[in-house]
């Protein structure tokens, strides 16, 4: 299993990504992470080019807010599910992602109400692919 989460805004806080590099570190053994991020040019049209190019091939799970929100159980039942996939997470930058983007996408997910930053989103998902993890594994860091 491969996954690539593509951000359309650059990783300048070297501590969040030293973060989000443990959790593909740990996980490095059972699948390969792959985080991919570019600088928002503010052009729809190219960044959405640049997103479809990027997860082709993949299952493209976007981050939204209008997205469906699952809890970490139905997270990892869902990841279980995937597991003979690739998957591509697309996170927005500042401007969030395209309507005909989002449409492109197999699925719509929500990491919450709230509105995070790029790299606070990236983080959580992160962490939650981990955990999701764990929960399959039976692993007892989810308790």
């Amino acid at each position: 299993m491969k996954i690539r989460i593509i951000m359309g805004s650059k990783i300048n806080n070297r501590c969040l990504k030293d973060m989000v590099n443990e959790y593909a570190k740990r996980l490095s053994s059972v699948m390969e992470i792959e985080i991919i991020d570019f600088k928002s040019t503010g052009n729809d049209v190219k960044e959405y080019e640049k997103f479809i190019k990027l997860s082709e091939g993949f299952y493209r799970v976007a981050l939204a807010v209008e997205g469906k929100q699952l809890d970490s159980e139905s997270f990892a039942k869902w990841f279980e599910g995937k597991q003979n996939k690739n998957i591509a997470f697309l996170i927005g930058g500042a401007k969030g992602l395209s309507e005909i983007l989002k449409k492109k996408c197999n699925e719509l997910f929500s990491l919450s109400k709230l509105t995070f930053a790029h790299e606070h989103a990236l983080l959580l998902l992160s962490e939650q692919i981990y955990r999701a993890y764990t929960i399959i594994q039976g692993h007892p860091y989810h308790k």
